[in-house]
């Protein structure tokens, strides 16, 4: 495009166009433009409307490459995020390859190093193995978790289900102290607060 070649480095030229591939349907001269676009502001990564056009060209096969790229790499923490709702949120269970890749993703180092601090520990506590490992990410959790680990903590709110006749404690490293309860407490908050 003649725009393009006379202002390569505007990361407004490249939205445009972006939006408008994306408009046309073609999501492979989209993502390339998305990559133009952060490359020349990497504040770009920000805006919604890029966040789920990545996204979308994410889900599909023909895509996915192009879009897998710029989630892992130049959409920072924000592709993370993206990257852990594809594996584990909504649009996985409805693209159950993308949500394969997604999750393959999120092993490398590389990759989660540009997670946000909440969504490391989730990381972390999801990968975790025993309760003594998830109980010693309980302090991370209260201070830098979010909504998202609520769901992973629940199960581990009970004190009974296991043994005979279910009487028994599940997780009892989970129970001994009061590190549970002030790390579920604390995001609650936190999330009240985001919300108003």
């Amino acid at each position: 495009m003649t725009v393009e070649k006379k202002a390569p480095d505007r990361a407004d030229v490249h939205m445009f166009l972006e939006r408008a591939y994306t408009g046309l349907r073609n999501a492979r001269e989209a993502m390339r433009e998305a990559s133009l676009w952060l490359a020349a502001d990497a504040k770009g990564a920000a805006d919604l409307k890029l966040q789920e056009d990545v996204r979308n060209a994410a889900l599909v096969k023909e895509t996915q490459e192009e879009a897998f790229a710029l989630l892992e790499g130049k959409m920072g923490t924000r592709g993370i995020d993206i990257l852990y709702d594809i594996a584990y949120g909504s649009p996985g269970r409805l693209y159950s390859q993308a949500a394969s890749r997604a999750k393959h993703s999120l092993e490398f180092d590389d990759v989660r190093a540009r997670a946000s601090p909440a969504l490391a520990v989730l990381l972390d506590f999801r990968d975790a193995r025993t309760c003594e490992e998830k109980h010693a990410l309980l302090d991370r959790a209260r201070d830098q978790g979010d909504v998202r680990l609520l769901s992973a903590l629940q199960p581990y709110q009970s004190s009974r289900g296991c043994g005979f006749l279910g009487r028994s404690d599940c997780y009892p490293c989970m129970h001994r102290d009061r590190a549970l309860d002030d790390a579920r407490s604390a995001i609650e908050e936190r999330a009240t607060r985001v919300g108003q």
